[in-house]
């Protein structure tokens, strides 16, 4: 990887195709940051984010349908936004968020996605990390709104370490396994802990019960899968794991607030 590129957004699904290069990826960026906005109902967002510092990323704990902005920390030449990173108490970070907050936070990365692409090396950069503190910075302004309103903010520093290191791992194990494996007996057991543990820590640390966190999981993968009208319902059914595409259809009709069929009637209209 080339040092003078300073910073680049992708997802999950594409890191994965290219985890050969993860090691010099690593190597090559101080910092990274990882995202996922998932919507847990109609209208209603929430953002789980982790800042790692290289080498901990592992491949086993990439999500496909996380977005994973590295950078090298010398974009933030203003003062502001470095202290905002170097004075952090954590590095996990999940709250809810408005669908015009998640969609601003969409717009800018789709424009950070399409400035990366530009030949034009020096004002790629520039444009880069001008976006990256408008995003910063609308995420802080957003968290403090957040925890004035007693919302989900971010995690408290009574929180054990044990309990992050606990969520981390079980996130990761849904991100591989939710496909295969619905259940929360599965991941408590896989965690070496009863089903009353990982729901206690899970509702500490992300204010969600592990079934909460494996639905929302499947249903952000859903709805990527859907957004490709090339793949049949019944095909994304299969894809997921459900026996049948009604079985998905009704499981996503429950959680979402619409049937495949009207989400994908709902994107015609873009919506």
């Amino acid at each position: 990887m080339n040092r003078k590129i300073l910073c680049f957004l992708i997802n999950g699904k594409e890191l994965l195709e290219r985890k050969d290069s993860l090691p010099e990826l690593l190597s090559s960026f101080e910092i990274l940051e990882v995202s996922k906005i998932i919507e847990t109902a109609a209208g209603h967002f929430v953002l789980d984010s982790r800042i790692f510092v290289p080498p901990t990323l592992e491949i086993a704990k990439i999500c496909p349908i996380s977005e994973y902005f590295f950078f090298d920390t010398v974009l933030f030449y203003d003062n502001h936004i470095a202290e905002i990173f170097k004075n952090r108490k954590s590095d996990f970070h999940q709250f809810r968020i408005s669908k015009k907050e998640a969609a601003h936070l969409k717009v800018i990365n789709d424009m950070i996605k399409t400035y990366q692409n530009d030949d034009e090396e020096e004002s790629k950069e520039l444009l880069i990390s001008n976006l990256l503190k408008n995003n910063v910075l609308h995420l802080k302004k957003v968290f403090e709104k957040s925890k004035d309103l007693g919302r989900n903010g971010p995690v408290s520093d009574n929180v054990p370490i044990t309990y992050l290191n606990t969520a981390e791992a079980f996130k990761g194990l849904v991100a591989l396994n939710a496909v295969k494996e619905k259940g929360v007996t599965f991941y408590a057991e896989s965690l070496n802990i009863t089903n009353r543990t990982l729901s206690n820590i899970t509702r500490k640390v992300m204010d969600r019960s592990p079934k909460e966190i494996i639905d929302s999981y499947l249903i952000e993968l859903g709805q990527k899968m859907l957004e490709d009208t090339g793949l049949s319902i019944k095909e994304v059914s299969y894809s997921l794991g459900f026996r049948s595409a009604n079985g998905f259809s009704m499981y996503f009709k429950k959680l979402y607030g619409k049937s495949p069929t009207e989400y994908r009637e709902f994107l015609g209209q873009g919506l």
